[in-house]
């Protein structure tokens, strides 16, 4: 004998529209990444434990990476970004913490080792909000919803503050972040919030400002190097005759801005104008 099937309540075809467009945006949710950040916590700790010696030293050479690549020009930007990442690599190493620079090759990480990754963003102007993560030239489309966007430990080197360390577990900063037209950002205030409530996370520094002046840009020091090869006569010295011409015109361009500002006197400026011309 037959049993009798029991069938559920009749759908219409508009319910089962719903169910798919529901059931559809459950797939596409981008899923929220949770991780520890007590690793990197740690780390941060012990950099802030260095002897005072080893800040000063790090002060010394962001002031002369910045006095000699300035980043008002584009081509040094990308440089001296790397060069500060591997600054902070130099401070993990000294807190025996080892870590390559990754930054070239994993997109939102910079120093990176089996149980550590550190996104590392500096500015050299005036204070304003960090951009974490640029999307020009991706397939990312920005949205409002920024949960889950921003995964990775930052160490940020701020004017007027310092180092600071921040992750997304605190939801301070979490809550400071939006989306601008081509980068997930994270806004000062939220940023000034969270050094005042977490003075632990804060190594102050000076942090030098970026003049404008453009002394040297990063491929030509590149070439420098490449020419210095003995394989290369012919062209290293066509280059360092070129090199000595563009040092005088830069050297008397300064002479002038310093006149002009009254730092230095006509008379100063025709004996150091003459001493330009004759090196």
């Amino acid at each position: 004998m037959w049993g009798i099937v029991q069938r559920g309540p009749q759908r219409s075809s508009s319910w089962w529209r719903r169910r798919a467009r529901y059931m559809l945006s459950l797939m596409e949710k981008k899923a929220v990444y949770i991780r520890s950040y007590q690793n990197e916590r740690d780390a941060f700790a012990r950099i802030v434990e260095l002897p005072e010696e080893v800040f000063s030293e790090f002060e010394r050479a962001l002031k002369s990476l910045i006095y000699q690549y300035s980043t008002t020009d584009y081509e040094n930007r990308f440089v001296t970004g790397a060069a500060v990442e591997l600054l902070v690599k130099c401070l993990l190493e000294l807190a025996f913490i080892n870590v390559d620079a990754v930054g070239g090759d994993t997109p939102g990480i910079d120093l990176a080792s089996k149980d550590l990754r550190i996104s590392v963003k500096a500015q050299f102007g005036s204070f304003s909000d960090v951009r974490l993560r640029n999307i020009m030239g991706s397939n990312e489309t920005s949205t409002i919803d920024t949960d889950g966007e921003w995964t990775e430990a930052t160490l940020m080197i701020l004017p007027g503050i310092g180092l600071v360390y921040g992750d997304p577990e605190f939801k301070n900063l979490a809550r400071g972040l939006y989306w601008s037209k081509d980068a997930l950002i994270l806004r000062k205030k939220a940023i000034l919030e969270h050094s005042q409530l977490n003075p632990n996370l804060v190594r102050r520094l000076i942090v030098p400002q970026n003049d404008g002046k453009v002394r040297k840009v990063a491929s030509t020091s590149v070439v420098a190097t490449l020419l210095s090869d003995p394989q290369f006569p012919l062209l290293q010295k066509a280059f360092l005759r070129r090199d000595r011409s563009d040092s005088k015109i830069g050297r008397i361009k300064e002479l002038k801005s310093l006149r002009e500002t009254g730092e230095i006197d006509q008379e100063e400026y025709e004996q150091l104008r003459s001493e330009a011309l004759q090196d």
